[in-house]
């Protein structure tokens, strides 16, 4: 249902049996569902399976609780899903027996920051999804530690608009780290504000403004609502050009992918966007591709200009130094290369790129990324180019395998930048104005 009304990511909560069968529930709400107030783990597969659920009246419904594997089976190939209360069943079996269920590429596992926690996601031997439940930097940065998850996102928690997780240099500083930032506008009991008032029934009974357009232009990039169809509708008609263009993004040959072969329409620039180094500042595999594919493009075009996009992210050199030390060293001339050392991310690898040609008067671009990350890319870079008035001509060229898993989540990523890019958000007009 919550599909039917234009949500993007569905969510479950899980507990088990005594027979450790897992089914859709929330502890806690044994007596408002089944009348009971037996704890939920407390019963055998047996005792679940002969209860009916109740409905607002207090009657009974007709209807059982579904087990989570009758459910993932059910998922369609095209939907995501985020599994919530799960963690207490992590460190027995729960996480090997997901991954067995053969759907983690659409599954987004969240818990609070908790060392026994981390450890057994550490261990998993499928890297889910992931988003920690953090209010502080302290319970980030014990995430972001541990290179044996696959972090992808983070929910914040803020009682006051004073709190760590409110802060626009949070915000921004998640998003340096390639992660999007979930906030949950639901209201669970008046008592517990999740994000410093910002919820559903303000969006509902002032305007969606003043509810979910303040996270929006906060940065937050999804929110979770007990009301998707009227969140749907005001996002869409709120980026209904963008939604426009980002239709066109999946268009078959919507960026041209330039293959090296000279001719009449051949790129005058080369822009390889950056990754972040080891922390050695070496370069990392995935960014070598990268340099690669530009480097075989310039033997191609001698007449061409590299452009190489990269700040200091997470170490003390800056990426498009390092990409250039490489390309020098072999045999790519000096001059050839034109340098942006200040972008931390893609909106900004676009801006700075787009900067550079713009001062050397040049309006045909191949852009040079994993095959990945190339529709962010360039999608970001038109925008851009149409929000500064200055026209680009843009191809595209790939490097390394696509990644079903990173893939799925892409769409998100996407999404953001084309909104900063295209000059949507408050949030990016201040990261502007600070930086």
């Amino acid at each position: 249902m919550a599909y039917r009304m234009g949500a993007d990511i569905g969510e479950i909560d899980i507990c088990r049996t005594m027979d450790g069968d897992y089914y859709l529930f929330h502890d806690g709400a044994e007596e408002k569902l089944f009348g009971v107030s037996v704890n939920f783990n407390e019963w055998t597969t047996d005792e679940v399976e002969e209860r009916q659920l109740r409905n607002t009246l207090n009657g009974l419904s007709g209807k059982k609780t579904e087990r989570l594997e009758s459910f993932l089976h059910w998922l369609p190939e095209d939907k995501l899903l985020n599994i919530d209360r799960s963690w207490f069943y992590w460190e027995s079996g729960f996480l090997d027996y997901l991954g067995k269920l053969g759907k983690s590429d659409q599954l987004l596992l969240k818990s609070p920051v908790r060392t026994e926690l981390l450890d057994a996601m550490e261990r998993s031997a499928v890297k889910f999804p992931y988003m920690p439940i953090v209010s502080t930097q302290e319970e980030l940065d014990q995430v972001l530690e541990r290179a044996g998850i696959h972090t992808i996102g983070v929910e914040l928690i803020a009682a006051e608009d004073s709190d760590w997780g409110w802060r626009r240099e949070t915000i921004d500083s998640i998003h340096m780290a390639g992660l999007f930032c979930f906030a949950n506008s639901e209201i669970l009991h008046a008592q517990r504000k999740l994000y410093a008032g910002i919820d559903d029934d303000k969006a509902l009974f002032q305007s969606y403004e003043s509810s979910w357009g303040v996270l929006l232009d906060r940065g937050i990039d999804i929110i979770q609502t007990d009301w998707p169809m009227f969140l749907a509708e005001y996002r869409d008609e709120r980026y209904a050009p963008l939604h426009k263009m980002i239709s066109k993004a999946w268009e078959p040959d919507r960026w041209p992918e330039f293959r090296g072969e000279s001719g009449e329409w051949s790129p005058e620039s080369i822009a390889i966007y950056g990754l972040q180094l080891d922390p050695d500042g070496s370069l990392p595999e995935k960014l070598i591709e990268r340099l690669e594919v530009g480097r075989a493009l310039a033997e191609t075009l001698p007449e061409s200009v590299l452009i190489l996009s990269g700040g200091k992210v997470g170490t003390d050199w800056t990426e498009s130094g390092k990409m250039r030390e490489w390309l020098i060293s072999r045999g790519v001339r000096q001059d050839r290369i034109l340098e942006d050392p200040n972008a931390r991310d893609t909106v900004e690898n676009n801006e700075g790129i787009l900067n550079i040609l713009r001062e050397q008067g040049l309006h045909r671009v191949c852009c040079v990324s994993g095959v990945d990350h190339l529709t962010r890319c360039a999608l970001g870079l038109e925008l851009a180019s149409q929000r500064e008035n200055y026209p680009v001509e843009i191809s595209i060229s790939g490097s390394g395998q696509s990644d079903p898993q990173a893939k799925s989540y892409e769409q998100f990523f996407i999404l953001r930048t084309a909104i900063r890019s295209a000059g949507l958000s408050d949030w990016w007009e201040w990261a502007c104005r600070e930086r």
